[in-house]
C-alpha cells in the first residue's frame, strides 16, 4: 500500500481529477466540487484558475510539449503551469514537486516523469513563457473566445477590451443576499464569526449583501437550510433600486 499523501498533494490531484472530467466530457467543474477533498479553497482556486486561463496555459504547454497528453495527465500539467505562471505565492519548487507527486497518483511513474520534465523547463524560463503569451493573439493571451474578443474590440476598442478581459480573469467572490425579514445583518455577521467564516458587507448593497471568502460551500452556511440567504449579485438589486417601484405599481420581470 502506498504511503498516505500530504494535503498539498491531495489538493493538486483532486483538482486534476476534476479538470480531467471537464477536459474529456465537458462537465463543468462547479458540479463536481462537492467531491473535493480537504483544502477545498485551494482546489477551487486551481480548478477555476485553469478553466479561466486554459487557452493561455495550453499555448505554453504546446511550446514545451508538442504532443497533447491524455486528459488525466494534461489536467495535472495544466495545474502545474497555472501555479508557475499565475500563483506568485506558490514557490516554483513546491509547485513542481507537489504537482509531480500528484501526476504519479493520477497516472503512475511515466506520467510523473513527463510532467516533471515539462514543468522544470517552464520553471527555468517563466519569463520566456510570459513573453511567448505576450506575442499571442488577444484570444489566446487573455483566454477568451475569439468571436467575443472581436465583438468587444469593435464595440469598446482594444484598450477597454483588454481591461475587461483582465477583470474577467480575476477570481470572483461569492455574494450573499440576506433575507432580512428572517435575520438581521448584525445577527448574521455574528453567527458567521462564531462559525469561523470570514465575510464582509458588499459596498454596493451593505445592508443586505455579504461577500464571502473563497472556499466555503454555501450549503454549509448558517441558516442556508432555513432560507436566510441566497447567492445573488448586487447588480440584480441595483436594477430595482434604479427603477424605484412605488406601492400600487405593477412590474413585469421579463428576465
Amino acid at each position: 500500500m502506498p504511503p498516505p499523501s500530504s494535503p498539498l498533494r491531495n489538493t493538486r490531484a483532486a483538482a486534476a481529477e476534476l479538470l480531467a472530467v471537464w477536459l474529456s466530457r465537458g462537465v463543468f467543474p462547479d458540479r463536481l466540487l462537492d467531491e473535493a477533498a480537504e483544502d477545498r479553497a485551494f482546489v477551487m482556486e486551481l480548478v477555476y484558475g485553469v478553466v479561466r486561463r486554459y487557452r493561455a496555459l495550453d499555448c505554453v504547454r504546446a511550446r514545451w510539449a508538442e504532443k497533447q497528453p491524455a486528459p488525466p495527465v494534461q489536467a495535472v500539467l495544466l495545474v502545474g503551469l497555472y501555479q508557475l505562471l499565475e500563483l506568485d505565492r506558490v514557490e516554483a519548487y513546491a509547485a513542481v514537486n507537489e504537482t509531480v507527486a500528484a501526476a504519479k497518483q493520477v497516472g503512475g511513474q511515466r506520467a510523473a516523469n513527463f510532467v516533471n520534465a515539462v514543468l522544470r523547463r517552464v520553471a527555468g524560463d517563466v519569463e520566456g513563457a510570459r513573453s511567448l503569451l505576450a506575442r499571442q493573439p488577444p484570444g489566446v493571451r487573455w483566454s477568451h473566445p475569439d468571436p467575443l474578443i472581436e465583438r468587444w474590440q469593435s464595440q469598446f476598442g482594444p484598450a477597454a477590451t483588454e481591461a475587461l478581459c483582465q477583470w474577467n480573469n480575476e477570481p470572483p467572490r461569492v455574494t450573499l443576499r440576506l433575507n432580512t425579514q428572517r435575520v438581521a445583518m448584525a445577527d448574521y455577521e455574528s453567527r458567521l464569526r462564531e462559525a469561523g467564516i470570514a465575510a464582509s458587507p458588499h459596498p454596493a448593497h451593505p445592508h443586505d449583501c455579504l461577500t464571502l471568502e473563497a472556499g466555503v460551500p454555501v450549503t454549509r452556511l448558517p441558516g442556508f437550510q432555513q432560507g436566510w440567504l441566497a447567492v445573488q449579485d448586487p447588480s440584480t438589486l441595483m436594477a430595482v433600486d434604479l427603477m424605484d417601484p412605488q406601492p400600487g405599481q405593477r412590474v413585469l420581470d421579463v428576465c
